[in-house]
């Protein structure tokens, strides 16, 4: 294992240029067998001490909180926010802010609010905007087909009604 992730080298090639070698001190080559298999075992104890549900799914991480008490509900989101920003900085994992918007279902207390198509997509885009994410995503039909907006995207990682 260790000769597998030690002393390993890369180089780019750009229009029949190659750069110098630069050595890897880091992380699993791309395009391995084994690392998704090692990357799963490096993120596997995120979701330990969470109150939110946690789904993994290969570098991705998704949050969820399902209740009747919204306040509530932020409240102990934004304590999981913290504490995931803390395992992250204890393993020196950084999270792409860019690619960090927040969704919450408007889905709760028992009752289903429905957004309409073009007040969710300005919503949307306003979340793009702050996150400084350009151009549109591949999800955006997913999100509004569930019936979710966007939160408040700030870089402090907390989310806001």
């Amino acid at each position: 294992m260790e000769s597998y992730l030690s002393n390993r080298k890369i180089v780019t090639v750009v229009e029949g240029s190659t750069s110098d070698e630069l050595l890897i001190s880091c992380g699993v080559p791309q395009g391995s067998v084994l690392g998704p298999l090692l990357c799963l075992i490096y993120i596997n104890d995120l979701p330990n001490g969470l109150d939110s549900t946690t789904l993994l799914y290969a570098d991705d991480v998704s949050l969820h909180r399902e209740g009747s008490d919204i306040q509530r509900d932020f409240m102990i989101m934004n304590e999981d926010l913290a504490k995931v920003e803390d395992w992250s900085n204890k393993w020196k994992l950084d999270f792409n802010i860019k690619k960090c918007i927040n969704y919450a279902s408007v889905i709760y207390c028992g009752s289903t609010q429905k957004v309409l198509g073009p007040l969710h997509t300005i919503q949307y885009n306003a979340a793009l905007a702050a996150s400084g994410t350009v151009g549109g995503s591949s999800y955006e039909k997913v999100c509004i087909e569930l019936g979710w907006i966007p939160l408040t995207v700030k870089h402090t990682n907390t989310v806001e009604p």
